[in-house]
């Protein structure tokens, strides 16, 4: 082996483990500061992140085409991914295979997917970037399970049978309308598009009905509020667009961090704090964002579509 190849070698040994480091610690910054010093190094650096993150690309590429839509049910235990490919391999098992890999009452999105559903019972759910969700709709019940993420529901009307969404704490039951539910980490929101609903805390506490035009907001901490939304204006990623009024530049980015498959560090207080109107593009997160920086004379800088740092100046 030459010096040149020696060299060549550690650096994707180098590009790997910072890929792999960054896969574990998506949201340490010190690590995020440190990746983007030695990728701006020099351009060998550069050019081997590159083709490793390429390299890395194609095998999430061929993972997704196997597992795009993997079961969600949070009472059983799911099959690992080492005994789906193994019943995959033995001829005698491929039908249960497939079974298992594409049972349609669970679904999921990946960063920038979205996707629309239509149930047995003629509701239609929209699936937002990087959600997930189980259904069960028979002769006896309509429940969904929003397990993270954001979804909205046009409800079919059935006297009979309410449709009840569940996520985390709360209980969202109607009989027909429209509404919208987010499930984060830092809390949950219901937003009325048509009609009414009632949700259920738990805990003992008075159900809330909301009608069209209200948001509740309930906080990592049970806490809930009320406010007043837009109808038209409700769940607009269904249509790749947040709208925006008087919002922290950095919550802003941190929704479009949702539809991008790599890290964005924003390192910029001054900009983050920093507050804006408008309507903005989720079908173009790294454009949007970059248009958003540069209006605002910060810094940007992207190396692959998998790595984007952002700063004051």
């Amino acid at each position: 082996m030459t010096i040149d190849d020696a060299e060549t070698a550690a650096l994707r040994t180098a590009a790997r483990d910072w890929l792999l480091r960054l896969h574990e610690h998506p949201d340490d910054t010190e690590l995020h500061v440190g990746f983007a010093e030695w990728i701006s190094a020099s351009d060998a650096h550069a050019q081997a992140w590159s083709r490793t993150h390429d390299s890395w690309q194609a095998m999430e590429g061929l993972a997704g085409a196997v597992h795009s839509n993997p079961p969600l049910r949070p009472t059983s235990r799911l099959p690992s991914r080492r005994s789906l490919l193994t019943l995959a391999m033995s001829g005698a098992t491929i039908g249960l295979a497939t079974t298992l890999l594409m049972r349609p009452e669970a679904y999921r999105t990946g960063a920038g997917e979205r996707q629309r559903l239509s149930l047995g019972d003629g509701t239609r759910v929209d699936l937002d970037s990087q959600s997930s969700l189980n259904v069960a709709v028979d002769a006896g019940r309509r429940s969904v399970l929003l397990i993270e993420g954001r979804a909205f529901f046009d409800v079919a009307h059935d006297m009979h049978r309410p449709f009840v969404v569940t996520a985390g704490d709360i209980a969202v039951r109607v009989l027909g309308t429209a509404f919208a539910v987010e499930h984060k980490a830092d809390g949950l929101s219901v937003d009325v598009a048509r009609g009414k609903v009632l949700v259920d805390r738990g805990n003992g506490m008075q159900p809330v009905e909301l009608s069209i035009g209200e948001r509740l907001i309930i906080d990592a901490a049970g806490s809930a509020r009320r406010a007043a939304v837009d109808p038209s204006r409700i769940a607009a990623w269904r249509d790749g667009k947040i709208y925006a009024v008087d919002r922290p530049i950095g919550d802003l980015i941190g929704e479009l961090r949702g539809y991008h498959k790599g890290i964005i560090l924003l390192n910029a207080p001054k900009l983050a704090s920093r507050r804006v109107t408008g309507v903005y593009h989720l079908d173009r997160p790294l454009q949007t964002i970059a248009d958003i920086v540069i209006a605002h004379h910060g810094g940007v800088t992207i190396w692959t579509d998998y790595f984007v740092y952002i700063t004051d100046s």
